[in-house]
């Protein structure tokens, strides 16, 4: 007899139900040059990936018997999703989904701690602990925001931290403090093969979704609570920070001396916690001065390997100019296929040309990543350097992809064909089945998701998919 269960891990009870499905990934319609797409983020109800060596011990449920026949992996399963919890004759079972078109494998847990009975078989656990309607991220008090935060990683499920950049637009959004940093639920979180639980709060910040430590909250000054646009009352203010004028400049700085420590403010009162060696050479791109015109700092580029989007005291650096004899590289512009989309994930500088040197001010918006691409700019020696995504809007290669990571799964029927990453016929889909998503780009100018190798992406108009 199969019973499904709630599965008991700790303090923490989660039901394991099958996902409300959702309609199919949204197509990229034609439109005018300056249109985008618009990616929406939701908040999972829960994430479990379970990985086996061969000759670990796994099952396939027997519909004569109702038992569970348990024999040597013959292959290794790799981030495979778990998709119920189940009780089959006083044993507990994960289940997973079906593996290649395959049957649906059974691990055996152990009933007290719910941990793979089998040493070889490791499960990462993320599950809701409750879904916090109406509360959003902000300030504990006044003074500035400095979290560390993570992103759920769709193909192993394990939490990693954001990059430096990341964490900046976060910390900055947060501080604005306007209700957007929402909507948020509480998370408990087990590590691969362990059963220690990490609590996280999770929370959307436009197309993406973060997670924080619930232990952290207090050193990053962030609370959760209702929203309001003003910090905790009778919090003495800060003291008021002299006005600075923020202009564009092209060059680098080095360091004078160890230790020289970054800065998420102009005006060096919020710590990056970063610090760089003496001779460390970096690309600036803004300059802050005073009324007087005393520089204060420059801007570390986003693009640079260390301390990006950064400020460094002027004391701490020598600057030197960019060489205005550099000459602008001669490029060759290359018109796109329709519907070529590109993804971004940052906030990205826009240039009025192609050689990316007239900043026009503006950046990509933070709640977009898709968009679409008319032209390439391509140096003489082959390589794009930068996109067209609008009238006189070009955008740097460097800081674009042609694909984005995506988790869920996908449902879809035998005989869907398979294409490459090129638009190359590949295949078809060996069975009915529910398959792990992996990645997300467009392909012949349709969205399309990857199941598995570059060999195996499908449309996602020929299914459905689900979070």
């Amino acid at each position: 007899m199969k019973k499904k269960l709630g599965l008991y891990l700790g303090v923490v009870t989660a039901a394991l139900l099958a996902a409300a499905p959702l309609a199919v990934v949204p197509k990229v319609f034609e439109t005018a040059e300056t249109s985008h797409v618009q990616a929406a983020a939701t908040l999972p109800d829960r994430n479990i990936i379970a990985n086996w060596q061969v000759g670990s011990t796994i099952g396939v449920f027997n519909t004569s018997t109702q038992a569970v026949d348990e024999s040597p992996a013959a292959v290794a399963g790799t981030n495979v999703p778990i998709t119920d919890i189940a009780e089959i004759q006083g044993k507990h079972y994960a289940i997973t989904a079906s593996v290649g078109g395959g049957p649906q494998y059974y691990l055996h847990l152990d009933a007290t701690t719910n941990l793979p009975v089998d040493a070889n078989t490791r499960i990462v656990w993320l599950l809701t602990l409750e879904k916090l309607p109406g509360q959003v991220v902000q300030p504990a008090g006044y003074g500035h925001v400095n979290g560390t935060y993570y992103k759920l990683h769709s193909t192993t499920g394990g939490l990693e931290a954001t990059d430096a950049a990341t964490a900046a637009q976060i910390n900055a959004a947060i501080e604005k403090n306007d209700g957007t940093v929402q909507p948020v639920a509480a998370y408990a979180y087990f590590a691969a093969g362990t059963f220690t639980q990490e609590n996280y709060y999770g929370f959307v910040l436009g197309d993406a979704v973060y997670y924080l430590k619930e232990d952290s909250l207090a050193t990053a000054n962030i609370k959760i609570a209702p929203y309001t646009n003003t910090n905790v009352p009778n919090v003495p203010s800060e003291p008021t920070l002299p006005i600075l004028h923020i202009s564009d400049v092209a060059g680098t700085v080095i360091t004078t001396e160890d230790e020289v420590a970054a800065f998420n403010n102009a005006n060096l009162t919020s710590y990056a916690g970063i610090f760089l060696p003496q001779n460390t050479k970096l690309i600036v791109d803004q300059v802050a001065k005073r009324d007087d015109g005393t520089i204060v700092a420059y801007h570390v580029a986003v693009s640079a390997d260390q301390a990006a989007g950064k400020w460094l005291s002027a004391d701490k650096v020598i600057f030197t100019a960019k060489a205005d004899e550099v000459q602008t590289p001669q490029l060759t512009l290359k018109k796109l296929p329709v519907g070529t989309v590109v993804y971004s994930q940052s906030a990205a500088r826009i240039y009025h040309d192609a050689a990316t040197t007239n900043d026009s001010g503006k950046r990509l918006a933070l709640t977009i990543d898709e968009w679409r691409a008319f032209e390439k700019a391509v140096d003489e020696n082959g390589r794009t350097v930068a996109y067209r995504l609008g009238t006189d809007q070009w955008v740097k290669a460097s800081v674009l992809n042609f694909e984005k990571v995506k988790g869920g799964v996908f449902t879809t029927r035998q005989g869907t064909p398979l294409y490459t990453a090129e638009g190359q016929f590949a295949g078809k889909i060996a069975a009915d089945g529910v398959y792990q998503v992996f990645a997300q780009r467009h392909i012949n100018g349709k969205q399309a998701l990857r199941l598995g190798t570059d060999a195996q992406w499908i449309y996602a108009e020929n299914g459905g998919y689900y979070p």
